[in-house]
């Protein structure tokens, strides 16, 4: 159905290129926004990280081009293929894996957004990319992608409706978000009332210092060098989350070092406490875990640090009140380093208000945490999968549009009634036409230039 009312042209046909990549312009601290890689996300532009050029280099520097409302800007490398559009008309300035598309008469920018950020394409993309650890495409071969596209009237169609779709979507996406927010808040007050012993009766709790009851062993800084493709699991500082393991980033050493004497201290064990040394701190929440029979055995890396606990303290007991705001507050202070933030280890062991209470207390403390928050955990599953189906269905929407299914027989009438309907044959003989002319006009611009100039210099 689709072929029989859609016809397909080169992207590079479709849109003016506007390339800033390899530029890195001049920055200020006030001026004109400038936009990179970085800012561009799919389908939306964010403002951070906030950068500027000056008022007086913009014209010098926008050489290759100016932007305008509603372009569409496409991230060429490191995200390779995140789309957005401009949806201001103030003067902005680009630089940085960045192209932008500037569309013919007869293609809607929207339409080709969409088109863009569709499964379709981006597989398309993907096949087409180069590079391993950083992918990114020529501007030569993104010029060559086959677009497909129907009459004018069908393209507002197509627009109006994700439009409607994306926007129930996104409603529906921020009521589970705020609701994911509310758990958050609902967590930290359960672990705050639960080490002030508002959840247990008559408990008597003493401050004390973390380091009367527990070491940090350090990881070792082992050399790439001794790594193998099997053998021992590394543990290294991506390895440890909020409250979980990960082990999306593995990394091994021979099985050998085991049984090396000089590494004892640093073999993991099923139910060790870990905490992230370096950037332990994310949104306000502590990257740490319990090691459970799946991550042994394992061998600790360097800026992680294992809690190496006297019996009067349960590891558990220790990792809700870490995760705790009681906890998290001062360690967000006391956080060194400005690119790399740390803790100091001596001052985290001499923290000296941990709630300490006897083992039977602290047993009934975790029971009471872990009670309230399995219902929490179970309702954030719920919130995490519906956000997950959510995005399914973004992509599913597009794939649909692009297969020529998105709009029913009765919306494809509405469509043939408009007065500025044709054939996309048609459509498409017109951009090849107006393609045809602007290279004649800008090659005859040219032939002018150059031979002023040469009448010039024979003078």
């Amino acid at each position: 159905m689709m072929k029989n009312r859609w016809c397909s042209l080169e992207l590079g046909q479709l849109a003016k290129f506007i390339d800033y990549r390899g530029k890195t312009p001049k920055k200020t601290t006030h001026g004109i926004p400038l936009i990179t890689a970085k800012n561009v996300r799919m389908g939306f532009i964010k403002e951070d990280p906030k950068e500027f050029i000056a008022n007086e280099d913009y014209d010098a520097w926008m050489t290759r081009g100016i932007p305008n409302k509603r372009d569409i800007l496409f991230t060429t490398e490191a995200p390779l293929g995140y789309v957005a559009q401009l949806k201001t008309s103030n003067k902005i300035a680009l630089a940085q894996r960045l192209i932008t598309f500037q569309v013919v008469e007869g293609i809607i920018n929207e339409f080709l957004k969409f088109n863009l950020m569709s499964p379709q394409f981006q597989t398309t993309l993907d096949s087409l990319s180069t590079g391993t650890t950083v992918k990114g495409i020529k501007a030569s071969k993104l010029k060559l992608i086959k677009i497909h596209f129907p009459p004018l009237p069908e393209q507002r169609a197509i627009v109006a409706k994700i439009e409607q779709l994306f926007s129930e979507l996104d409603n529906g996406i921020a009521n589970l978000k705020a609701a994911k927010a509310k758990l958050v808040i609902y967590r930290q007050a359960v672990l705050k009332k639960a080490f002030e012993g508002e959840l247990t009766r008559n408990t008597k709790i003493e401050e004390k210092k973390i380091g009367d009851f527990a070491k940090i062993i350090s990881g070792f800084a082992f050399k790439k060098s001794e790594y193998s493709n099997e053998g021992v699991k590394l543990f290294q500082i991506a390895n440890v989350s909020f409250n979980k393991i990960t082990w999306k980033k593995t990394a091994y050493l021979p099985s050998s070092y085991l049984g090396n004497p000089k590494f004892e201290n640093l073999i993991l064990k099923q139910g060790d406490l870990v905490m992230a040394l370096n950037r332990p701190m994310l949104n306000n929440k502590l990257k740490i875990g319990r090691l459970s029979n799946a991550d042994v055995p394992s061998i600790l890396y360097q800026r992680v640090g294992k809690f190496d606990l006297l019996p009067a303290v349960l590891p558990d007991y220790l990792l809700y009140f870490l995760q705790s705001p009681l906890f998290t507050k001062w360690l967000s202070d006391e956080l060194q380093g400005v690119n790399i933030p740390f803790i100091n280890q001596t001052k985290l062991l001499a923290f000296k208000s941990f709630p300490y209470t006897n083992c039977e207390n602290q047993y009934a403390i975790v029971q009471e945490i872990e009670t309230r928050l399995s219902v929490c955990d179970n309702i954030l599953r719920n919130i995490e999968e519906g956000l997950e189906k959510a995005e399914a269905l973004r992509q599913s929407i597009l794939k649909k549009t692009f297969e020529g299914k998105l709009l029913n027989e009765t919306e494809l009438a509405v469509c043939r009634q408009q007065p500025d309907w044709e054939p996309a044959e048609k459509l498409l003989a017109r951009i090849r036409r107006d393609a045809m002319h602007r290279v004649s006009t800008t090659t005859t611009m040219a032939t002018k230039t150059a031979t002023t100039t040469t009448k010039q210099n024979d003078r």
